[in-house]
Parts: C-alpha cells; structure tokens; sequence
C-alpha cells in the first residue's frame, strides 16, 4: 500500500518538476530520514547515560514455559530479545514445566537462573516458587509468546525511577491477530479502572512491585489461564498508583482478549468470574453480563432507591423534531420517576406553542419560557431553575431515543460516588455514528470519537462496545450529579455560550474528582445542529465560535498540552477515527 503511494507521488512529481528536481527531493528526503534516525539514536544515548547512573531498581524477569512450548523457536527469541536489553539491570528467573528435564540452551551470557517444576504444579504455585528466587523490587511475568523490543527494560525502569509507579504497563504489538498473520499496535489509553472492567486492555505484560504481593499474601489465583488479569485487580485494589508508558515496548502472539471474533466460552466466563470477584471484595453490589457486539462482557451496577431524574430540554420550533423526542421518551423508558423541563426559546411558529399546550397537560412535562438571545449555556441553566430532581439529563430537542433502559444505564454510574457524568453513543440517521464519547485535542481542541464509522462496528480495540472512562462527553444526551453541577458552576454562560460548553463541563467534573463514562448502552439519533445552524456558518457565528475556542485554549491549555489520558500520543489529532499519526 505505501509503495503505491509513493510511486503516485512520484509520478505526479515527475509531471510537476522534471526528472532533475523529482531525483533532488528524493534524496533530500532521504538525507532527513537519516538525519531523524541518527538524531534520535544520539538522544537515547544520552538519556541512557544520564539515566542508567542513576537507577535504584532493579527488574526481575519471570518465564514459565510447559513443557509443550519451551522448544518453541519463540522462547529462544524472547531470551535473545532479553539479551538485546539497553541496559543490563534485570535477571531472568525462568520456570520449566516438564517431566523429562529438557537441557535449555544456557549459552547466552545472561543472569539466568532456570528451575525445574513438576508437571501437575499450578501456575500460579509455580509463580509463588519463582517469585522466591526474585532479588528485586519489581516483577514481570512474561510467557513465550512474547519479544521485547530492545528498550523495554530501560523505559520500564526510567518510568518507575521518575513517578514511583507501584504497577507499570505499555503499548504493545499484536501478532496474528484473529489467527491471521497480521499485526495490529494497540495504543492503550492511561490507566482507568473503570474501562479494565469492562475489557482487559492492560494486558498481560505489566510490571509490579514485589512487596503489594506480600499485602496480597502471595500470587493466590484460581484462574487458569487468566491468573494475570486476577492478580492485576488484586494489585489495584492495594494499589491504584498505575503507569503508562505511550510507547509499543514488546510484541504479543497471544491474541486472548483482542480477537474480534467469539471468544472462547472458559475464557469470556472466567474473565466474568475474575470481575465478579473483584467487585465482591471492592465491596460493590452489581452483576457481570455477558455481550454480544464485541463479544465480551460488561459491569451492571445496582441502582439504590428510586431517585427522581429531571430531563431539560432546550427548543425552538421544529416541532417534529421535538414531538420525536418527547415521544421516545414517554413511551421507550424503563425507568419511571423523571420529569421533563422544556425551556422555550423565542419559536416563531403557531404549531409550536399549540404543543405545548398539549404538552403541559402531561403530568410529567413542564414547559418554562426563557426570551433571551440564544445562549445554550444559560438556557440549559435556567432550566436547572425549575428542576426537582436529585439527577440531571441535558437532552437536545434533535434527539430520539433508542434504548429503554437509557436512564438506568446513566443513572447506575453517575450514582456512584467517584463518577460526576454518564454519556451516551449517539447516530446519525445513516445508521453511522455521530459521537462516541469526546477526545481533547482533535482538531485542535476536541472531537467526537469514531465520528462516522458504521453504527455497528465494534471500533479501535472494542472501544465502540465498551464501557469506559474518557475525558468528555456530548451534552447532546449526558446525565449530571446535581451536586456535581451545582459545584462546577453549572454550564459557563460567558465563555461558552453556544460551543465547547460540554467538554468544559466535563473537565470541570474531572478537575473536582468526579469521573466521566462514555456508555455504549445508551443509544439514541441525533439530527445535529437542524434548529441553530451550525457553528461554522459564515459572520455573527463563525466569530463566536473562534472566540470560544480561543477561551477554551485559555482555560484548558495544559490539558491540551499535556494530550487526553485516554487517548494515545501516538494516535492522529487529525482524524477521528483512531488513525496512527
């Protein structure tokens, strides 16, 4: 594919320049190419140098290997790659299942120290043999499917020497994934115990410090198989000080938790079993279900009482519209004890106000009337005014809601005490997504995640079907604490009146300790933008908007500097479809 590309580049140049001028850029570009990897080499070095004087930790490397694999070409190039390390600071403690004692190749000039364990010994006994043998602080239990890129040692170490991290994980590469022969790079996001429950994207490659296992009272795990996912809950639940480095440190031939197609039935029910237990011992009341999209599994927490949730819905004719919304509503919900606020603004048509008498009549609808200019902030704000409700749903007159449990679904996370707001998964009427939850950064300041892609495809790593954390949602259809609104300030009416006032609410949640959740579970059609016009219209709007992005890179501009903890470094602030840079 990429020479295809660069032949078409050639060609067009050669139309455009001439052979003399087409063979000079050429090799310009190839004298920078050189140039960049000569530049980053003597950079390393000298992070090397400056860092490896200073390491105090030291990294033990535990394998264990059955006696149906150790033979495996693949163990020999984990050991090479362990070999290759940067810097020598680690000694490999490796773990032979087997009966007949098979001589492994010893001649590779490594601290290795190799032990023999019984065939009928458990995996997680034979980690707690090794773990005797370890001399070091920090641990990391690799299997024979994996190589280590040449650096892995020195990033892990520089990582834990800079933030002190107790439990460490990084970028991988996938290999045949699906059984293909393909590779695919899994940019993860920062660590979210949240999105862990819903899909292990952490992996089984991570780094731990020794001592929280001996708070846990050993490496306990009745999880064959998935002994790693256990533990690693285990380790958060003593420990949530979780690193993440943005950079692919090790290839992966296990495709166990990525592979699009189903997964296996001991696998999907042991990994429920292993959330499950965590929730137990979290003290956290709810179930474990099984999905179909991805396949996998997500988390349903228990929702306490019944509280009242108010639903405020800012209008101005387009009624049909409006008639869709509320009807979805009043006949889809699950969930009973809401009121809907619908606040008037400056409708200019007879049929409108002729609904609203209609409207009025309904027990559970009340119709306020704010005559100011358009000001979504403040008219979303004096909607607040009216309300009952111990929970708030900012809901666009354009939206059509899909799924009946739509308020449980919101309701059971912004009632936990750590989570401020609940998102949903919205569509465009071709069935193709509209907003998937908000990254910051993406077109300069923030974007809708996988904007555009078929409704029902699972995304970048099942991100499309899962549960998780993120920095923002749309306030298009998001469910609000009303403490938590009431301690950010509410929407902002000065700086962002018409755009950005969602993600800026979002961050303000964040920024006062209370968490944002994209749900997937929560469905519904957006016909964008149909009442307003949208914001990059020519004059008056198009002045506005470019003065609320200017106020949105005053208040926020660390955290466009610092870029979205759950999105990747590596990933394109160009596209919205989780493209590489």
């Amino acid at each position: 594919m990429k020479i295809k590309i660069y032949l078409n580049k050639f060609k067009i140049s050669l139309k455009n320049n001439g052979v003399l001028l087409t063979l000079k850029k050429v090799v310009d570009k190839l004298k920078t190419r050189i140039f960049r990897k000569k530049s980053n080499i003597v950079v390393e070095k000298i992070e090397y140098d400056k860092y490896i004087k200073k390491f105090t930790d030291k990294l033990s490397i535990i394998i264990i290997v059955n006696q149906n694999d150790y033979k495996d070409s693949q163990l020999e190039k984990l050991i090479l790659s362990i070999k290759k390390q940067t810097i020598d600071t680690s000694e490999i403690i490796l773990g032979i299942i087997s009966d007949d004692k098979y001589k492994i190749n010893t001649n590779y000039d490594l601290k290795m120290k190799i032990n023999y364990l019984d065939k009928e010994t458990s995996y997680s006994d034979c980690v707690e043999k090794l773990l005797k043998k370890s001399s070091n602080d920090y641990v990391t239990i690799l299997d024979s499917q994996i190589c280590l890129k040449e650096d892995f040692v020195f990033h892990f170490l520089k990582e834990i020497d800079e933030k002190k991290c107790d439990i460490l994980y990084s970028d991988e590469k996938i290999i045949n994934i699906n059984g293909n022969r393909g590779i695919k790079k899994h940019y993860k996001q920062d660590f979210s115990l949240e999105t862990l429950r819903s899909f292990n994207y952490i992996g089984e490659t991570y780094l731990f410090k020794k001592s929280l296992l001996d708070k846990l009272g050993g490496y306990k795990s009745g999880y064959n198989g998935l002994e790693r996912y256990d533990i690693l809950f285990k380790l958060i639940e003593l420990s949530n000080n979780v690193g993440h480095i943005s950079r692919i440190l090790y290839s992966n031939r296990s495709c166990k938790y990525y592979s699009d197609e189903k997964l296996y039935d001991c696998v999907l029910k042991g990994c429920m079993d292993i959330v499950k237990d965590h929730l137990k011992r979290s003290g956290i009341s709810g179930e474990v279900i099984k999905i179909e999209q991805c396949p996998g599994y997500r988390v349903v927490y228990d929702i306490k009482d019944n509280p009242l949730v108010s639903i405020i819905i800012p209008t101005k004719d387009f009624m049909d519209d409006l008639k869709k919304c509320i009807h979805s509503v009043l006949t889809l919900s699950t969930y009973s004890n809401y009121e809907i606020i619908v606040v008037e603004n400056n409708s200019e048509k007879k049929e409108t106000f002729e609904y609203y008498k209609e409207i009025e009549n309904h027990p559970k609808i009340k119709v306020v009337y704010y005559e100011g200019e358009f000001n979504y902030s403040k008219i979303n704000n004096y909607g607040y005014e009216y309300i009952t409700g111990e929970y708030i749903i900012l809901l666009n007159n354009d939206i059509e809601i899909l799924s009946k449990s739509w308020i449980e679904e919101m309701l059971m996370y912004v009632q936990k005490q750590d989570i401020g707001i609940c998102g949903a998964k919205l569509y465009y009427p071709d069935e193709t997504i509209q907003h998937a939850g908000v990254i910051i950064g993406i077109n300069g300041v923030a974007g809708h995640s996988h904007k555009n892609i078929g409704r029902y495809e699972t995304g970048y790593f099942k991100r499309l079907c899962l549960t998780q954390e993120l920095s923002a949602v749309t306030a298009a259809l998001l469910m609000i604490d009303r403490k938590v609104f009431e301690d950010v300030g509410k929407l902002d009416e000065e700086k962002f009146k018409v755009a950005f006032n969602d993600v800026d609410l979002c961050l303000q949640s964040v920024k006062h300790g209370k968490k944002v959740i994209f749900s997937p579970y929560v469905e519904a059609y957006h016909y964008e933008s149909k009442s307003r016009g949208l914001d990059n219209d020519n004059g008056a709007k198009q002045k506005r908007f470019e003065g609320e992005v200017n106020n949105f890179y005053q208040r926020w501009d660390d955290k466009l500097k610092k870029g979205d903890p759950f999105y990747n470094i590596n990933l394109s602030l160009k596209t919205e479809d989780f493209t590489l840079k």
